[in-house]
């Protein structure tokens, strides 16, 4: 792939390619007519890949050191893959990936390639100085070259359905001289209002979330608060690493922390609201720097979130019918004890084994999911 990149690189072309569990992402970038030419030989690359003994050997033992090697990471780091394993039907941890890996040959990875575009489906979004019926005969190209039967049936992760009053503890231990805690909230699913709503509310949480856990009690040097997507669904996280507190006693000081949040905002005055709008206005608003982040985006639009050209209007209606009622009621329908959905990690220091031991959690997130109940992810 190398060689065709440097080719590339000479006719002011680029490309990425990207595999994940649910395919292969192959974009290219430049001047049109160049680009149209580039797409077959990637597909071809692709598909007809080969490559040393050593070169193999190689790659796989530093991917596999890589991967072994994670849990030296910063906690509030390695701590991500936990909540997406907990999250996600299907998602591996590094170490599992790495035990497997240690097996796998050369003749496994070829095997594995020729069977990889033997079936699937085309997702394509063509954008720039190309007409419509010049975008539809490159897309028609690639998948002549692609040759790939169209399948029956497409792999789609699912999502784990969990319901109001729905919990997880997780506990573990790192190899490092640091604890972490990491606690999400289920705040709704990805609706233009829960959105916007989970926007302006992290805006305004921040600050007083880093001074209290940070400045003030210094807890750690890491100490965040965040509202995120994740698939169809709006989440609310808290995080704290430190060298001198464990998590448990973290959590709580956190836990107690957030509870005041509803009589905060309740006292907060209308220009620091109109302030978290405004910027979430800005981030909703925001331009596409290069075309490639433009079609990126309306790739996502047109296949993650059902075809919705609208998302961004409708996201900003629901932003300027905002008021800071529906933020705080938002906020304690989150948090309340009694039907929050939430997922709490705590990745204990080498020295708190001790402490480990006492506390009950749950210890193997494999055995904790055979148990849960999947759905399909929707597109908002």
């Amino acid at each position: 792939m190398n060689e065709i990149g440097y080719d590339a690189l000479s006719a002011e072309l680029g490309y990425t390619i990207k595999a994940g569990l649910e395919g292969v992402s192959v974009s290219v970038f430049g001047y049109t007519e160049s680009a149209r030419k580039l797409l077959p030989y990637l597909v071809n690359a692709l598909k007809e890949c080969e490559i040393d003994q050593a070169r193999f050997d190689s790659i796989k033992e530093r991917t596999i050191r890589e991967w072994n090697n994670a849990e030296f990471d910063n906690g509030f780091l390695y701590i991500r893959y936990f909540t997406s394993k907990a999250s996600m039907e299907t998602f591996f941890l590094p170490n599992e990936k790495a035990a497997v890996a240690a097996s796998i040959g050369l003749k496994d990875v070829y095997a594995f390639r020729d069977g990889l575009f033997k079936a699937g489906a085309v997702e394509a979004l063509v954008y720039g100085s190309v007409s419509s019926g010049e975008a539809e005969k490159m897309v028609r190209s690639f998948k002549d070259t692609l040759n790939a039967k169209t399948a029956t049936e497409l792999y789609e992760n699912r999502v784990i359905a969990s319901k109001p009053g729905d919990s997880l503890l997780y506990k573990g231990i790192l190899p490092t001289n640091n604890s972490v805690f990491r606690k999400d909230y289920v705040a709704g699913m990805a609706t233009p209002e829960n959105r916007v709503t989970a926007g302006v509310l992290s805006n305004l949480i921040r600050t007083p979330y880093y001074i209290e856990m940070r400045t003030k009690q210094q807890l750690g040097y890491v100490v965040w608060s965040f509202s995120f997507d994740m698939e169809d669904m709006i989440k609310l996280g808290f995080v704290i690493q430190s060298g001198d507190y464990d998590p448990v006693d973290l959590v709580e000081r956190s836990d107690d922390l957030v509870s005041t949040f509803p009589e905060l905002l309740q006292g907060m005055p209308e220009e620091a609201f109109l302030q978290a709008k405004s910027a979430v206005k800005s981030e909703i608003e925001k331009k596409d720097k290069t075309i490639l982040e433009k079609s990126a985006r309306f790739f996502g639009v047109a296949y993650d979130h059902g075809a919705n050209w609208s998302r961004r209007d409708e996201a900003l209606a629901a932003l300027e019918d905002l008021s800071m009622e529906d933020v705080i009621q938002f906020l304690r329908n989150t948090i309340d004890p009694e039907t929050s959905q939430s997922q709490l990690v705590l990745l204990f220091a080498r020295q708190e084994q001790e402490l480990a031991d006492k506390t009950e959690a749950v210890t193997d997130l494999n055995d904790w999911k055979s148990q849960q109940e999947y759905r399909e992810v929707t597109e908002l």
